[in-house]
C-alpha cells in the first residue's frame, strides 16, 4: 500500500486556475528617490490620487499607501511646519494680518456680530405731534395760531419765524454774519 501511495504523489498534477509558481506582475518595491519624491508631492497639498499617478507609470492608490505611508504624513507635516513658522515669525514681526489669522485659528478668537431687532413702522402723525412739539419747546419759532381754514393751500405766515425775513435790501443787516 505504500508503493500505491507514492506513486500517487509523483504522479499528482496541480489542479487548473488559481495562481502558478513564476505568474503575475512582480512585487512592488520603492526606490529611496520614489519615496523623496511622494515626500515632496505630499508636501505641496497633491491628493493621493495625484502622487501616485505621477509615480512610474501610474500605480493605485491602495499601493502608494501600502508602500509610501510614512513619506505620505511626514511629506505633509514637514510643509505644514515650515508653513507654521512663517506665518509665526510674520505674526511676531506685527504683520497684521497674520496676527488676525494666528488668534483665529490657533487661539480660537472670533469675530462677533451684535444683530439688534428695530422697529421699523413709523407714526407720521406721531413724528408730526413729536416734531412740532420740539420747536414749541425749543422757542425756535413764533406760533401765531389762526383760523383753521387759514392754513389750507398756502404756508401760512404764523409759521414762517420773523429771524428768517431778510431785510428790505435784500442783502444782509448790520451786524449780520453768513
Amino acid at each position: 500500500m505504500s508503493d500505491e501511495g507514492n506513486s500517487r504523489q509523483q504522479n499528482f498534477k496541480p489542479l487548473r486556475g488559481g495562481p502558478q509558481p513564476g505568474s503575475g506582475r512582480p512585487a512592488f518595491v520603492p526606490t529611496d528617490e520614489e519615496r523623496e519624491y511622494v515626500e515632496k508631492l505630499s508636501g505641496l497639498g497633491l491628493v493621493q490620487e495625484q502622487i501616485a499617478a505621477l509615480i512610474r507609470d501610474g500605480i493605485h492608490s491602495d499601493t502608494l499607501r501600502d508602500h509610501f505611508g510614512k513619506e505620505l504624513l511626514t511629506g505633509k507635516a514637514k510643509a505644514n511646519a515650515k508653513i507654521g513658522g512663517t506665518l509665526y515669525q510674520k505674526a511676531i514681526n506685527g504683520d497684521t494680518g497674520s496676527l488676525i489669522w494666528w488668534t483665529k485659528t490657533q487661539m480660537r478668537w472670533a469675530e462677533t456680530q451684535k444683530h439688534e431687532i428695530v422697529q421699523t413702522t413709523i407714526s407720521i402723525n406721531g413724528a408730526l405731534e413729536s416734531a412740532k412739539t420740539r420747536v414749541l419747546n425749543a422757542d425756535i419759532i413764533d406760533v401765531v395760531p389762526k383760523e383753521p381754514g387759514q392754513l389750507e393751500g398756502s404756508v401760512p405766515e404764523a409759521l414762517e419765524a420773523p429771524e428768517a425775513k431778510k431785510p428790505a435790501g435784500g442783502g444782509l443787516g448790520e451786524g449780520e454774519a453768513i
